[in-house]
């Protein structure tokens, strides 16, 4: 399974880098983000095993393809794009504690979270916008990297005390904590090159970012786990070998993302 894992990440890797590189690019993170919430759309209709509501499913297909090309062209995207964010963080925390007696089985369900992660997969195409997109785009990918990464490898060899045991039976305490400790001196290392070579960074809010953008992507992967205990299932899919489906591998990114957008706008980190 580890070495599936890795050839997975290996290729993943490979697509997610030149998206990074031509990130400036009009168009490429708008594409990038209606692709991640058209399949998220189809992974969560299959999860209520609603794919036979044709209405709502190719209503849920339009319109999380089309919110990261339109919502940026409004004048209110980012408050659309708060709001969604703060609404599911708010969410997780109270339903997760209902989980077990919770069900995912509806295709109203599957259409408002769709509509749901393509607000915020569209933190993406308006990170792009701003002068320091590529870099803020960078951190996105690279804490939501090194968490995931440490948090996996740290659970797996020292954890014993669950971290959400009905939600997700394999993270641990340690790999939470694990995951943020270590992702903050990696991004940091990155923050501290990136300030020497290229442009100044505002290192102490880059470190409340590390922290607090680590701990809410853990947050986004244990929201995509309460749904699939709620709808009884593992994985979303098995589009990625060793992870199952999309939402799987980015689910942090739905938290970080927006996250960063917030600090791109009310707490600069670059320039």
């Amino acid at each position: 399974m580890l070495k599936t894992r890795i050839k997975t990440g290996i290729v993943l890797t490979a697509v997610v880098l030149p998206f990074i590189y031509f990130s400036y690019l009009p168009y490429v993170t708008n594409i990038f983000a209606a692709l991640l919430s058209f399949i998220g759309t189809y992974e969560l209709f299959r999860a209520a095993n609603r794919l036979n509501e044709h209405f709502l499913l190719y209503a849920a297909f339009i319109l999380s393809v089309g919110l990261p090309f339109a919502l940026p062209l409004l004048p209110i995207a980012r408050v659309i794009v708060f709001t969604a964010f703060f609404a599911a963080v708010i969410s997780f925390f109270v339903f997760a504690p209902q989980v077990g007696k919770l069900s995912f089985d509806s295709s109203r369900q599957a259409f408002l979270v769709s509509l749901a992660n393509a607000a915020l997969y569209t933190s993406l195409p308006l990170l792009a916008n701003d002068e320091h997109g590529r870099y803020y785009i960078c951190l996105v990918v690279l804490t939501s990297v090194c968490t995931e990464v440490s948090a996996y490898c740290i659970g797996k060899a020292v954890g014993k005390r669950k971290l959400a045991p009905r939600i997700s039976p394999g993270k641990t305490v340690a790999g939470c904590v694990g995951g943020i400790a270590v992702s903050c001196v990696l991004v940091m290392i990155f923050g501290i090159v990136v300030n020497a070579v290229w442009l100044k960074l505002r290192l102490g809010v880059l470190a409340c970012y590390i922290v607090l953008a680590s701990a809410l992507g853990q947050i986004g992967d244990l929201s995509m786990s309460l749904i699939k205990r709620s709808a009884g299932i593992k994985d979303f899919g098995a589009l990625l070998p060793g992870h199952g489906g999309l939402l799987d591998r980015f689910d942090s990114q739905l938290f970080i993302a927006p996250l960063t957008l917030t600090f791109s706008v009310f707490f600069p980190i670059f320039g």
